[in-house]
C-alpha cells in the first residue's frame, strides 16, 4: 500500500474540516429555523422566526443544545433560552438569556426580565430584578422590554407607581409599531387628563 502523499493528505482534511463545517452550519440553520424570534433584528437574513406559542419545543431545544455547542454566539443562547422557557424550565431559560444578554443580544434582557416575573407563579417573583432588567431592554430599544417597562411604571411593580414614566416608555414603544403600546397611550393620557 501506497503513503499518503502531502496534497493528499491536505485534501482530506480540507475534506474532514469542510463536513464538520457543514454540519456547525446545518445546527446552527437548525437552531434559527425553530427557535429565531419573529422580532429579533439579530436573527439571521432570511430566518422568519417562530412565535412563542408555535414552538416545537423538543425540536427547537435539541437543534439549539446542538447549535450552542459549535458556536456562542448569543442570539442562540437567546434562542435555546426561549426553548427553556416554553419548555417551563425557568432557571435553564434564565441562564440561557442572561449569557445571550451579556453577549450583547438585547432582545435577551426582556427574557430574563420574563424569568423574574409572570403573574402565575407571584411566591417566586422577583418584581424589583425583573423590573430592572426590562429597563435594560428598554434602554437598549427594545419594544417589548420598553412596553413592558411601562406596565410596571403603571402599576407600580418593583418601582413606585409613575403615570408620567409609564407613559413615556409606551410612547417609546408605540414609536415602534406596537399598536397595544399605542392604545396604552391612549388609555394613560386620557386619565391624566381627568386628573
Amino acid at each position: 500500500m501506497r503513503p499518503l502523499r502531502r496534497t493528499s493528505v491536505a485534501f482530506v482534511t480540507l475534506f474532514l474540516l469542510l463536513g464538520i463545517s457543514s454540519a456547525r452550519a446545518d445546527a446552527v440553520a437548525e437552531c434559527d429555523r425553530l427557535a429565531a424570534h419573529p422580532d429579533d433584528q439579530q436573527k439571521s437574513a432570511g430566518v422568519q422566526g417562530v412565535a412563542f406559542n408555535d414552538l416545537n419545543t423538543v425540536q427547537a431545544m435539541k437543534a439549539c443544545q446542538a447549535a450552542v455547542t459549535q458556536s456562542k454566539a448569543p442570539r442562540l443562547r437567546f434562542q435555546l433560552g426561549r426553548t427553556f422557557e416554553s419548555s417551563g424550565e425557568t432557571l435553564k431559560a434564565r441562564e440561557q438569556f442572561s449569557l445571550a444578554a451579556h453577549g450583547g443580544h438585547r432582545v435577551a434582557n426582556n427574557g430574563v426580565a420574563r424569568t423574574y416575573w409572570s403573574e402565575e407563579n407571584l411566591a417566586t417573583d422577583d418584581p424589583k430584578l425583573a423590573f430592572d432588567w426590562f429597563y435594560k431592554a428598554a434602554l437598549l430599544g427594545d419594544p417589548a422590554g420598553q412596553f413592558n417597562l411601562g406596565a410596571f411604571y403603571y402599576r407600580g411593580v418593583g418601582t413606585k407607581e409613575n403615570l408620567p414614566k409609564a407613559l413615556e416608555w409606551f410612547k417609546k414603544s408605540a414609536a415602534q409599531n406596537d399598536s397595544e403600546a399605542a392604545d396604552w397611550v391612549a388609555a394613560i393620557e386620557k386619565e391624566m387628563s381627568e386628573q
